[in-house]
């Protein structure tokens, strides 16, 4: 019965491989543009357009859709973002974690700290900071 679960298992990871969706199984996945979900330990992908499931998730350039681990990286994000750290340099969507940092954002950050440079809409959190602001609860914050 264990040699049949183990071959079924095994089976099941060489079938799913065929079609380039990559389980938790993976460490490293590394691609240019991905559109089917992107799962791993650590997923690095120039633009995303759907899913990064993993520790560590990079978006070199864009992701359009939703990071979900423990550290969440991207230039530009379209979309959601849950994890521990959220780093994004333009975003328009939702930050939801312990950190969120957006040099520009449209949207809402949830966290315990929210840092922005520029920022229009939401932030909800301990500590937010926007370029000139400093406050401790919602932040309200809409760009000059």
């Amino acid at each position: 019965m264990k040699r049949f679960i183990a071959l079924g298992l095994f089976s099941l990871f060489e079938i799913t491989s065929v079609y380039s969706f990559n389980l938790p199984l993976v460490v490293y996945n590394q691609f240019d543009d991905w559109v089917i979900p992107q799962i791993g330990i650590w997923n690095n992908a120039t633009t995303t357009y759907g899913w990064q499931i993993g520790i560590v998730n990079i978006s070199n350039n864009e992701i359009f859709g939703t990071q979900l681990g423990v550290v969440n990286i991207s230039s530009t994000l379209a979309g959601f973002s849950l994890g521990v750290v959220n780093y994004s340099e333009d975003m328009s969507g939702v930050q939801f974690g312990i950190y969120n940092y957006a040099d520009w954002g449209i949207g809402i950050q949830i966290g315990l700290v929210n840092y922005s440079s520029r920022f229009t809409g939401f932030k909800i959190g301990s500590v937010n900071v926007d370029d000139t602001i400093y406050a401790i609860g919602v932040l309200f914050c809409f760009s000059r």
